[in-house]
């Protein structure tokens, strides 16, 4: 067995959300999709809620695991993100006309301080 297999069998046996999301970030970074679809097929709902807000996960094979992404998209969207952090998670979505349009709604409600460099940085990096 080598680390890319027992990666995700650690992962799913330990219960820390934390280390499911960490090992998630670390095989999506690798492109070990079929590792990462293996660990994400039992996760629960915490662990999509978790990469969705502080992930790129995005491009993983699997009708059942976009689906499960898109659900836990939506419930931070009724959660009230801040537009900042809708934003963010904008970010690494696929590119439509309708998101087009939700960034530049929400970036023309965002309180950009001039001295905050996250702000610049956001920006740019929709850019």
């Amino acid at each position: 067995m080598d680390g890319l297999d027992l990666a995700p069998a650690v992962a799913k046996a330990d219960a820390d959300l934390d280390v499911k999301v960490s090992v998630a970030d670390s095989l999506s970074f690798r492109r070990a999709d079929r590792h990462l679809s293996d660990l994400l097929c039992d996760a629960d709902d915490t662990v999509y809620d978790c990469l969705v807000r502080k992930s790129y996960i995005e491009d993983i094979d699997g009708e059942v695991i976009q689906a499960r992404l898109a659900m836990a998209r939506e419930r931070q969207k009724a959660a009230g993100l801040s537009p900042r952090e809708r934003l963010s998670t904008l970010m690494w979505t696929e590119p439509s006309e309708d998101i087009s349009r939700e960034i530049i709604a929400l970036l023309t409600s965002l309180d950009i301080d001039r001295r905050e460099d996250n702000d610049r940085r956001l920006i740019w990096q929709l850019n």
